[in-house]
């Protein structure tokens, strides 16, 4: 476990020390599951069960949608939000692509600091710099990972669409489900060295994509034990922020308890409900955010010490000692 705590332990003291990686944080939460790649299970399950997914029969169901239509004809300031909706869109896209990169570029170029000792802050004026070159890049290897994972829950959907739904449809479905599961976890990964590839090596689209999956390839055991522990990790975290939570708002309860015993009233009780879920809400918010900093910072540094030579992961040399 040594390479996983010295990655940890260096990627953590990079977080603590620039402050700019937390706002990447933020936004890169946006690019599927908080970054955690065994999340994307979750995710693959909640796109296949909303109301309104393409993956669903209910969706092509016309009459739903000229119901749609004309609620939308019906309004202008619906018509007015729907436009404003793209050009929010792409900037939102634009601060996700520069946030993964800036993570990605904070990361490498502090690892290497650390070990010449002259690290400097890194701002969001580095990472929008480092963005003019690989943006595009970065881009088209996000794209076509999303869209594999897409045409593979396109798959999955398949069984729903033939014929009514029946028990044996939804049978295979699921089947199809766990199959092509791990195949999206798997994409994810190659995606994150690609990326790593781009924005640290220089590499074009093809040239990263294939060096990305060759390194996966000579180090799978490695990629797939740091996912799952980034997966305990953030479980552990969760937790945590669960704790805090009931440890902030302690003081909270126990003036509710003697205020609902003394005056006979549950609006002392509901006032601890209610901050109870306001500094939940808070504490999740800002431990996810610097977690999946964190998260993408262990990767990074995974990706620098698999670059200087293929690792062998925990399981394999503990089955061959």
């Amino acid at each position: 476990m040594k390479l996983y705590t010295d990655i940890f332990r260096q990627s953590w003291h990079i977080t603590k020390k620039q402050k700019a990686v937390w706002w990447f944080g933020l936004f890169a939460l946006f690019l599927g599951g908080k970054g955690i790649d065994f999340e994307s299970f979750f995710s693959s399950i909640k796109v296949l069960r909303m109301p309104f997914s393409p993956l669903r029969p209910d969706f092509w169901n016309m009459q739903q949608w000229n119901e749609l239509f004309t609620l939308f004809g019906q309004s202008q300031y619906m018509i007015f939000l729907l436009i404003l909706a793209v050009p929010l869109g792409m900037f939102l896209i634009y601060i996700m692509m520069v946030s993964q990169i800036g993570l990605v570029d904070a990361f490498g170029a502090n690892a290497q600091q650390q070990d010449k000792n002259t690290e400097k802050k890194y701002l969001l004026e580095d990472a929008l710099q480092t963005s003019r070159t690989h943006l595009p890049t970065v881009f088209a290897i996000n794209v076509v990972s999303k869209v594999l994972s897409l045409l593979l829950l396109v798959v999955v959907s398949l069984p729903m669409f033939i014929g009514r739904v029946q028990f044996s449809q939804v049978a295979y479905s699921l089947l199809l489900f766990f199959i092509v599961a791990p195949i999206i976890i798997l994409i994810s990964l190659i995606a994150k060295y690609a990326v790593n590839y781009a924005v640290l090596q220089n590499m074009q689209f093809r040239q990263a994509v294939v060096s990305g999956l060759q390194l996966f390839w000579h180090n799978v055991g490695v990629s797939i034990e740091l996912a799952v522990l980034m997966f305990v990790g953030y479980f552990v975290v969760n937790i945590l922020a669960i704790l805090g939570a009931a440890l902030i708002t302690l003081p909270v309860y126990v003036i509710g308890m003697i205020g609902a015993s003394t005056f006979q009233q549950e609006i002392f009780l509901s006032l601890y409900a209610l901050s109870m879920i306001v500094a939940l809400v808070i504490l999740v918010f800002i431990f996810a955010l610097i977690f999946s900093a964190w998260h993408f910072g262990n990767w990074t540094l995974l990706f620098l010490q698999l670059t200087k030579g293929n690792k062998q992961s925990k399981i394999y040399r503990l089955m061959n000692s």
